[in-house]
């Protein structure tokens, strides 16, 4: 009895002295201490509650078998949605590009004033009614829809293209925007290179 007793008040004083200790060793931030304390104590507590023999070893397998099962059945997708989360922080990073130079001109050069996204059209407009989206598209927008680097030739333009519709197209799970806006990526760099 005693010795449990003992065990219960070192536990939390042993787990208290190890964050301390492991979050000066990888310098991590308040925030991130915190939530290490918040994980190694929910830790504590089942493994105690567990060798008491008050939780079941089952109620804590159970939902982490099925969490890994769920994440399993649905990785495909995951994987497929890769593409789309990158071009997405494309778009996002440039916006906050765009909005911490000073809004005034944007990336491309153009005078006028990013929208709420970040996006300017040439002409500087944030899109049809204060919608805050431009569908008009640059030469850099171009680039970072379809992933290529300034002085990309017919071939790569065509090549990433391809590679993109071949993972975004509707009707294997992309979206009718995305493929019109890659489309439109391509038929933009091609005028260009042709012209």
């Amino acid at each position: 009895m005693i010795i449990r007793l003992l065990g219960l008040i070192l536990l939390p004083l042993l787990a208290y002295w190890f964050v301390r200790w492991l979050s000066a060793r990888l310098t991590l931030s308040r925030v991130q201490t915190r939530w290490l304390m918040v994980g190694v104590i929910a830790t504590l507590v089942l493994t105690v509650l567990v060798i008491m023999g008050r939780l079941p070893v089952h109620f804590i397998f159970a939902p982490i078998g099925v969490a890994l099962a769920f994440l399993l059945k649905m990785l495909p997708m995951l994987f497929r949605l890769l593409p789309l989360w990158a071009l997405l922080r494309g778009w996002l990073g440039s916006g906050r590009r765009r909005r911490g130079a000073g809004g005034s001109t944007g990336a491309d050069g153009s005078d006028g004033f990013a929208g709420a996204d970040g996006f300017a059209g040439a002409d500087g407009s944030t899109g049809p009614e204060g919608s805050g989206r431009s569908d008009a598209m640059t030469r850099r927008m171009a680039l970072e829809i379809l992933g290529l680097k300034e002085g990309a030739d017919r071939a790569a333009i065509i090549k990433a293209h391809r590679d993109l519709m071949r993972r975004l197209h509707p009707d294997r799970g992309g979206s009718d925007y995305l493929a019109k806006r890659i489309n439109q990526a391509k038929d933009f760099l091609l005028q260009g290179n042709i012209g």
